[in-house]
């Protein structure tokens, strides 16, 4: 039992040797296939955007030959100084002489076009501020806000809406034409001589009572 045991034990020491020398083999040929593996003699290259050089790395094994940049950071900043020379070029390549009207009223880029609007925005801001502006002052328009009587078509700044014929259709009246005997005679229920009238309530300017509130002195303590 010994000797067997002995001889079970070399023959277990000789397969482990033979499967230690198998995996050192196999391992040198993995490195056989790319050049430069060892970590003292690695390849090196110069990195395109910071001028820096840098060395041989695991994930770079298939596409070595094409890496240009050192970092994630290198390589965004190359695509971007790419894009802004290819739209340098088209700009150049554009024609100086003879082109039409049309073509220069027109954004070349998208660029262009957000500044248009976001100027648009400002000036739409700056006029709304002034309307306010003059409102607190008292130099705003009169007729802001205004609409126009159905009946005459005097623009005011108090309306009633109310029914005045056979169509049933509701109006916006003026105070002047409601008082006439044909739409109301100015009772608020119709004083009878317009069958078809019908009260529907009013309309107020609320830009001119905003403007008259605020400019309206402040009550005594």
């Amino acid at each position: 039992q010994q000797a067997t045991q002995r001889c079970m034990g070399a023959s277990a020491r000789v397969a482990l040797r033979l499967a230690l020398s198998i995996g050192a083999v196999s391992g040198l040929a993995r490195r056989a296939r790319v050049p430069g593996m060892s970590k003292s003699n690695l390849p090196s290259k110069v990195c395109v955007v910071c001028d820096r050089p840098f060395t041989w790395r695991k994930k770079w094994e298939s596409c070595w030959d094409e890496v240009t940049t050192c970092s994630k950071r290198c390589n965004t900043e190359r695509r971007r100084l790419k894009q802004r020379n290819k739209a340098g070029a088209e700009i150049l390549s554009q024609p100086v002489d003879g082109e039409s009207s049309a073509d220069t009223d027109v954004p070349d880029s998208d660029g262009s076009a957000d500044q248009a609007s976001r100027k648009a925005r400002r000036d739409a801001k700056k006029a709304a501020k002034a309307e306010r502006r003059a409102a607190r002052e008292g130099v705003a328009d009169p007729s802001k806000g205004q609409k126009d009587c159905d009946v005459c078509g005097s623009s005011v700044d108090l309306l009633i809406r109310c029914q005045v014929d056979e169509s049933g259709v509701w109006k916006m009246v003026c105070g002047k034409c409601w008082n006439l005997p044909c739409v109301a005679g100015g009772v608020v229920d119709g004083d009878g001589s317009n069958s078809h009238y019908r009260y529907g309530g009013l309309w107020k300017n609320r830009a001119i009572k905003q403007a008259n509130s605020k400019l309206a002195p402040a009550a005594p303590q």
